[in-house]
């Protein structure tokens, strides 16, 4: 989760408006592990963000909003499409990518006790031996949109201890330990936790 390394910023994504909102799909589609390359990315512009974006075209996401956005120049225009492109994502779970990509980041172990899946079967989604489970699938996307905004924040070290650290906005008890077994991405529990993690880029993209 060390792609995104953005020092600086071109015209037009030098406006709060279209950064803010450019560095959030990127955030998430890493997350997801959706980016298309490792290399890191440190300048945020134009190129920066085609990439990715043919890139989720290709996995059939966001397919009319990519298309316009390759030839988009008005800064509003950008700036909706990047939130179309963004909530087209989050409708779009992807278990294959993510099982793999916060297998790496979390370790399978936690990832595990994060889904109520095993270690085992979390290595076959990831690898694609084997398709998850719809309630598999939505946990694993719902950490992804965790991951994305804690990203923000922490290192890949600091993501993993905010799983398991006690919060006083939970009672006491840690976002691994209020999530429990078996939880619903749109139970209370999971959206307080979501809540949580969201807080920490409370910025408003506007």
């Amino acid at each position: 989760m060390t792609v995104l390394q953005i020092a600086s910023a071109e015209a037009p994504y030098n406006r709060p408006a279209l950064g803010v909102r450019a560095a959030r799909l990127l955030g998430l589609a890493e997350a997801m592990g959706l980016l298309p390359t490792a290399a890191p990315i440190a300048r945020l512009d134009r190129r920066a963000i085609l990439g990715p974006v043919r890139h989720l075209l290709r996995q059939g996401i966001g397919r009319n909003a990519a298309l316009e956005f390759e030839t988009a120049a008005d800064p509003e225009r950008l700036a909706e499409l990047l939130d179309r492109l963004h909530a087209e994502l989050l409708a779009s779970p992807t278990p294959h990518t993510e099982a793999h990509q916060l297998g790496d980041l979390l370790g399978l172990d936690l990832l595990a006790r994060l889904t109520s899946a095993s270690p085992t079967s979390l290595r076959r989604y990831a690898a694609g031996e084997r398709t998850a489970p719809d309630d598999v699938a939505a946990r694993l996307h719902h950490l992804a949109v965790i991951v994305s905004h804690l990203a923000g924040g922490y290192n890949d070290f600091g993501i993993r201890r905010w799983f398991l650290r006690p919060r006083p906005q939970l009672k006491g008890r840690s976002p691994a330990t209020a999530l429990g077994s078996d939880w619903d991405p749109d139970g209370g529990a999971a959206q307080q936790v979501l809540r949580l993690a969201e807080a920490l880029n409370s910025s408003p993209a506007t």
